[in-house]
């Protein structure tokens, strides 16, 4: 018997429609709601499309119109995907908070109630380096304080608490006073855009309060029954961890509730690095993995196997309700009561029919989540796993049916059987992880640009432990809840899994080729590569066609990795290139310069630091050279010894193997405690910073070098930190860009006493963020370009201000990066330069 999916005739098509009715109603939803972002804006119409549709459904039967039966199936899923869809993004009320917010930041007075307990969170800065802890949560608002009065409002609202308030609690009504505005949007290429995240939840709005001293509590409450039960499991699950279990203790929490620790970063990275940090998140392994362990647990004391599913059902929906909100939660959950239901009516099921019920469900309430990276990889990694890992297995048992291998297996001896059994079942595994990476590496390779190779036996590997710990924790929940005393015993039993999950996750992620950056395929690429995956289990009548099904699979995922890298497969400018490109990132309060010349494998960076940015190297550093598809740097290049240009040196510099680090003269002179630091953590990676002098070049590759101009020695006597800033002049095919640091008065004059003419370029790079100085206007006339960029936070200074109107009156065109994010300019073979900002 053939282990393959054969060909669908029109008979095999009807039976098909008949027994998986919702697989036709679930793709034309999801096809609806797809649509919904590109036809024209009218929900009305889709709505009543819908009904029609629907109506005609109920009444095909008494019409004898079965044969339209798919077709009106189709149409009236795709018009509800359409109308839900439009709806979620576009349709809001009057009232709703989202409206009195504009482009910039305004000082506004609200009302808020707090359905949440705030959360506290750090802010790391660089490596090891912290700052003061900030409070956050979503609140539902109530009024907003306008020219009229008191309005009321709607909405939830993300609220962000720059200075902890010790009082603020679930329950409560406040009034507070900050800054309203849209959540942060993507700056930079390849950045997360929690605009559009914070949008398809429907919170339109984010409030930025500075003191705590500008919220006042206008009343108390008791928090909700759900807020109070979240925060009782909390409590149990912590109870009897000791304060150097810390670690274990919030891993272990993560990994049960979602909850996470700004701690355990270097350990998210470590999972994600190895292509597992699926495991960290709740999905419906560990909704199985709990829902399971109740379930024995119930029918180990004797209770009936109905009876025990049923409250297995209810455990499983308590855990989704106390375990952090999200659509993963949600959906695994839904699975699980459905195929409990299934089951306690004693009707045979099919998965894919389940999860394609659980997705309707999950997108009649949140449409927008299709659009979500973790929607899309559960869903379509569970779904490649009902369909492929079964037929792929057969396949490698010699085409045969498992079923007739294990009446086989029965008539072997014990020890032969049991050997067996453990083959097929290694093998069956082997093939699942295979399949799941497959299937799930395009849309990694989509949203997250990024190559895991060790992720199938990674997965495999810590698959087991993480059930472990899964278990422990439910029972360390149960355990300290029924028998307090015994709290101690089971956080030790629960905080030794949690402890074996990050070791192998650190050993792991030291493996070579652990995380290769890969750019974004384009969606045709990962069409082609899941289509090639469904034709080789499909049983072609000829063997030719099965072989060139087969061979399908490794050419389209060979084009899907390979072709990023030599322009086949992604958008103009990630590709090899002839032009010179520098990427002047959006970091806030900083610097952060990419440089990739042609005919060089390792970029370069001018400076590495920001002082406002929160983990510059995962939220903008990291993403910019994954999509730019960077793996090693070559030379770091750092101005000065203040923190916002090489707060991130240090991990730049080990995460992407830099060749050498480049410093001004006394550099090393200038000591900080966070320079110390860098220095010392440089030391350790055998990268000491070199220093560089005036007249030194730095050849980057064809046509491209770096010349040193400043500062020289009679800077290094009485001037201030910023005016010893590195000064460098990019050259390339007769063009050239001036990175002139923070210099300010002295290192200017000093530069235009010497030779002004050596400082001529076409692109300036503001010097100080762009503040305005004595000397400036000067400096830029002897500077002479036809561009000016600069890199600065939102918030502008009054120096900054004036160098806009100085810029202004000699009609230059001028960037910065608060409101142009990224800032690109390219310099092609011809020596034509293009300045290209990312905020369009």
């Amino acid at each position: 018997m053939c282990p393959y999916v054969p060909v669908m005739g029109r008979g095999m098509f009807d039976r098909f429609i008949r027994l998986y009715p919702s697989v036709p109603a679930g793709v034309a939803f999801m096809l609806g709601i797809a649509l919904s972002q590109t036809l024209p804006i009218t929900p009305a119409l889709w709505l009543a499309c819908s009904v029609f549709t629907f109506a005609i459904l109920l009444l095909s039967h008494r019409l004898q119109l079965q044969r339209c039966f798919v077709a009106f199936l189709v149409t009236a899923f795709t018009s509800l995907g359409l109308f839900l869809g439009q709806t979620a993004q576009h349709q809001f009320t009057d009232d709703q908070v989202g409206r009195f917010v504009s482009d910039t930041p305004q000082l506004a007075r609200l009302r808020l109630y707090l359905p949440h307990e705030p959360e506290l969170r750090a802010q790391s800065f660089g490596q090891r380096l912290v700052t003061p802890q900030r409070q956050a949560t979503i609140a539902s608002a109530r009024e907003i304080l306008t020219t009229a009065g008191w309005q009321p409002c709607e909405g939830e609202i993300l609220v962000q608490i720059q200075q902890p308030h010790a009082r603020l609690a679930a329950g409560q009504t406040i009034e507070a006073l900050g800054f309203l505005q849209q959540p942060g949007k993507a700056a930079n290429p390849g950045q997360f855009d929690w605009q559009h995240y914070y949008r398809r939840q429907g919170i339109l709005a984010s409030l930025v309060v500075r003191e705590s001293a500008q919220i006042a509590i206008l009343k108390e409450a008791s928090p909700p029954l759900l807020t109070t039960l979240r925060s009782r499991v909390r409590q149990l699950l912590s109870a009897g961890f000791e304060q150097e279990q810390r670690v274990d203790h919030a891993l272990l929490q993560m990994l049960l509730l979602g909850d996470y620790d700004p701690e355990l970063r270097d350990i998210r990275d470590q999972f994600r690095a190895t292509g597992t940090g699926h495991h960290l998140a709740i999905s419906g392994m560990h909704v199985a993995v709990a829902g399971a362990f109740v379930l024995c647990m119930l029918r180990l004391i004797g209770l009936s196997l109905r009876t025990s599913w049923f409250i297995a059902a209810l455990f499983v929906v308590m855990y989704g309700a106390v375990a952090m909100p999200s659509a993963s939660v949600l959906r695994s959950v839904i699975l699980f009561v459905i195929a409990s239901m299934v089951l306690l009516a004693r009707r045979s099921s099919h998965a894919v029919q389940l999860l394609f019920v659980a997705a309707i469900a999950l997108l009649l309430f949140q449409p927008l989540d299709l659009f979500d990276a973790g929607f899309q990889l559960s869903f379509g990694t569970v779904l490649a796993l009902v369909l492929l890992t079964r037929p792929i297995t057969m396949l490698l048992l010699g085409r045969r049916d498992p079923l007739l291998i294990h009446k086989e297996i029965e008539l072997l001896p014990d020890l032969v059987r049991v050997g067996r059994w453990m083959d097929e079942k290694t093998l069956a595994i082997a093939c699942a992880g295979i399949v799941a990476w497959l299937a799930s590496m395009p849309l990694v390779g989509i949203h997250f640009s990024q190559l895991n190779p060790w992720q199938v036996p990674a997965s495999i590997l810590l698959a087991p432990l993480v059930a472990f710990t899964i278990v422990a924790g439910v029972a360390k929940v149960l355990v300290s809840a029924i028998v307090p005393p015994l709290s101690g015993v089971m956080a030790d039993i629960a905080g030794f899994g949690a402890w074996t999950m990050r070791v192998s996750a650190e050993q792991l992620a030291r493996l070579p080729a652990s995380d290769v950056p890969l750019p974004a395929p384009s969606a045709f690429i990962a069409i082609l590569c899941w289509a090639s995956m469904i034709a080789a289990v499909i049983r072609w009548p000829l063997s030719s066609m099965r072989w060139a099904a087969r061979l399908s699979v490794p050419v389209c995922f060979s084009i899907m990795l390979v072709g990023p890298y030599i322009g086949w497969t992604t958008a103009p400018g990630h590709g090899p290139s002839t032009s010179l490109r520098v990427t002047l990132m959006s970091v806030g309060a900083g610097q952060v310069a990419l440089i990739e010349s042609p005919g060089s494998a390792r970029p370069t960076l001018i400076d590495c630091g920001s002082s406002s940015l929160s983990d510059l190297f995962s939220n903008a550093i990291q993403p910019v050279l994954r999509d730019a598809g960077v793996t090693r740097l070559g030379r770091v290049f750092i101005s000065h010894s203040n923190t916002d240009h090489f707060s991130a040196a240090a991990e730049v510099v080990d995460a992407y193997d830099a060749t050498e680090v480049l410093v001004s003269r006394g550099f090393n002179d200038i000591e900080t405690p966070e320079s110390r630091t860098m220095l010392r953590l440089l030391q350790q990676l055998d990268r000491p910073p070199r220093e560089v002098r005036v007249g030194d070049v730095i050849p980057l590759g064809e046509e491209t070098l770096i010349r040193v101009l400043g500062p020289d020695d009679k800077s290094l006597t009485g001037f201030e930190l910023n005016d010893r800033s590195l000064v460098l002049k990019l050259e390339h095919a007769g063009r050239s860009i001036l990175f002139p640091g923070d210099i300010q008065n002295m290192g200017m004059r000093r530069l235009l006493s010497d030779d002004p003419e050596i400082l001529r370029a076409d692109v300036l790079v503001a010097p100080h963020h762009g503040s305005i100085e004595r000397t400036t206007g000067d400096f830029i006339r002897a500077v002479a370009p036809d561009v000016i960029v600069s890199s600065n936070d939102r918030t502008l200074s009054t120096k900054q201000k004036d160098f806009d109107v100085l810029v202004k009156s000699m009609n230059l065109r001028f960037l910065r990066t608060d409101s142009s994010g990224a800032i690109t300019i390219e310099i092609n073979s011809k020596g034509e330069v293009f300045v290209v900002p990312f905020l369009q």
